[in-house]
């Protein structure tokens, strides 16, 4: 019978830590009880809007948000760790690291999704400058 081997994690190959900070949504504005938790990323982008970056629900799943929304809202709250801890595992099982992060200082997480923006779109013009003019079979 073959021994299993464990896979070794170090810094090299662990997936970054990404920053996440939980919010807990009311269905409405006289609704104060029911809702819903969103895990808000802030260094990752929603779009190619800068003010926009990645959110994640049990429902609906990976989506974007404007981030000044997410936390001037009268509709939102901080989620506390019992209304989180799903998503939490859920985001875990889907292969994310999380750093779970109580503010979100919007001036640097604006910053950090620029410079994603400006990374994905140069790694875009390059594929489509190494494709231009040849045929590509799908």
């Amino acid at each position: 019978m073959k021994a299993k081997t464990a896979k070794i994690e170090t810094a090299e190959t662990a997936e970054p830590l990404t920053k996440v900070a939980f919010r807990f949504w009311y269905d409405g504005p006289g609704d104060r009880k029911n809702g819903e938790v969103t895990a808000i990323m802030p260094e990752i982008p929603g779009t190619a809007d800068p003010y926009t970056c990645q959110c994640y629900a049990h429902i609906g799943q990976h989506s974007s948000c404007k981030i000044t929304v997410a936390t001037r809202c009268s509709l939102t709250r901080p989620a506390t760790e019992a209304e989180y801890l799903p998503l939490l595992h859920e985001l875990e099982l889907i292969g994310y690291r999380v750093k779970i992060i109580k503010r979100l200082n919007q001036q640097a997480y604006l910053e950090a999704r620029r410079a994603e923006i400006g990374r994905i779109t140069a790694a875009c013009v390059a594929a489509h400058s190494a494709t231009a003019g040849k045929t590509v079979q799908l």
